[in-house]
């Protein structure tokens, strides 16, 4: 889930499918549920890295 939104309602959105990430699908999924403590947020930082760490340069 992205936001409010899950990956089929982002893809009916134009918008969405027009961005370079999405189209060479480089995206990754967010649990925007705040976290208030640095151990509950190492999990979602940890995977947002390997996410990035994986991406590869696009344009």
């Amino acid at each position: 889930m992205v936001g409010d939104l899950d990956v089929q309602a982002l893809g009916a959105k134009p918008v969405w499918s027009a961005l370079p990430a999405v189209k060479a699908g480089q995206v990754t999924p967010w649990d925007a549920v705040p976290r208030f403590s640095r151990l509950g947020a190492a999990p979602l930082l940890e995977d947002l890295a390997k996410a990035v760490q994986g991406a590869k340069k696009l344009g």
